[in-house]
């Protein structure tokens, strides 16, 4: 696991050792049941929010104020995955090409706004 790891910082993989660490959760915590839940929630948790980090939002709740990890909110990722049932969507020739074209579609409209904000 260790050597996985530097694997990934040497690489210089999405994430770096962190992506490696990532895959492992997954593999060691499959399944539906309770505990696995639990397990991918914590040690994702820590992952994201401790190793990565990143920027944190400022939120003030009540008179209460705290700070969101930006990279924290990769946790509500976990619903969908959850969700999946292991079975294929729907799929067809115009529906593949929909979802090849959004992506760069969607950063286009993007950068466009962007300019006509700026």
């Amino acid at each position: 696991m260790a050597v996985d790891f530097l694997l990934g910082l040497i690489a210089m993989i999405d994430y770096f050792g962190a992506g490696i660490l990532m895959v492992l959760v997954f593999y060691f915590f499959r399944g539906k049941k309770w505990w696995c839940l639990l397990g991918q929630v914590v040690f994702l948790g820590i992952l994201n929010i401790e190793v990565i980090g990143g920027y944190c939002y400022p939120v003030q709740i009540g008179g209460y104020e705290f700070e969101i990890v930006q990279q924290g909110l990769a946790l509500l990722s976990l619903i969908p995955i959850w969700l999946y049932n292991g079975r294929q969507g729907h799929h067809s020739k115009s529906f593949q090409y929909f979802c090849y074209a959004f992506y760069p579609v969607h950063l286009l409209l993007l950068y466009v706004i962007w300019q006509i904000v700026i």
